[in-house]
């Protein structure tokens, strides 16, 4: 798992979570509370609870085709 950022406060980060160049695209999806998005802009960093990062055989088996490239969930 890398996480990229310019270091700015403000700005978002790129998560990586089976490295670069994956088939589909480097981003992964991201859960937040059992729903689908497309990004995590909206969170505030103090209402999350949990992070679970699923980059194996774990999201292809709950998520198949959506997740080639990793699995991000947020609890709030």
């Amino acid at each position: 798992v890398t996480v990229l950022t310019n270091g700015q406060p403000g700005t978002s980060s790129h998560i990586r979570a089976r490295g670069s160049g994956a088939f589909g695209g480097n981003e992964p999806l991201y859960i937040v509370d059992g729903v689908p998005v497309q990004n995590t802009e909206f969170l505030n960093p103090h209402d999350i609870e949990t992070t679970t990062v699923l980059k194996d055989a774990a999201p292809a088996s709950i998520y198949v085709a959506r997740a080639p490239t990793g699995v991000v969930v947020y609890t709030t």
